[in-house]
């Protein structure tokens, strides 16, 4: 895996990432939610150097929608629900540019719907986490029976 996390920095450590860890197997690449003015430049890179699948996305640094909770100014990544709609937008931006790639959707699935939600913006899988955590594994059965229910064109 290739992971880059969630500052500031742009596309240029993704290939900087990619020439340093590029190996047999490591082929993914994370990305970060509120990244979306450098989809482009992660679509390249992931043409570039051949990588096999990306994560899109699982958290966030930005506050957007949450502004007004008590907490909301910790520092570290938001996960779960704050993200959802965010994560989805990078995902189909993804899915129009890198039709060939396999794309993984995360980022705010807390149901079955969130599940489908994420297969018809393009993801050939999906990744569970705070919903994980919070419904249970009973969630990952609602997402198969979603998602099986809703097949992708």
């Amino acid at each position: 895996k290739i992971k880059e996390g969630t500052g500031g920095h742009g596309g240029g450590d993704a290939l900087l990432l990619a020439d340093i860890f590029r190996g047999p197997g490591d082929d993914w690449l994370e990305r970060s939610a509120n990244w979306l003015d450098g989809i482009r430049a992660i679509a390249e890179a992931v043409r570039r150097y051949g990588i096999e699948g990306v994560i899109a996305t699982n958290t966030s640094v930005s506050r957007e929608g949450v502004e007004h909770l008590a907490h909301a100014n910790e520092a570290g990544g938001l996960s779960g629900a704050p993200v959802r709609e965010r994560a989805t937008r990078v995902l189909k931006e993804l899915s129009s540019l890198l039709p060939d790639t396999t794309l993984i959707g995360a980022g705010g699935i807390l149901c079955g719907a969130d599940a489908a939600e994420k297969r018809a913006a393009g993801a050939r899988l999906v990744q569970l986490y705070t919903g994980l955590i919070y419904r249970g594994p009973n969630l990952v059965g609602e997402c198969v029976s979603a998602c099986t229910a809703c097949s992708r064109p």
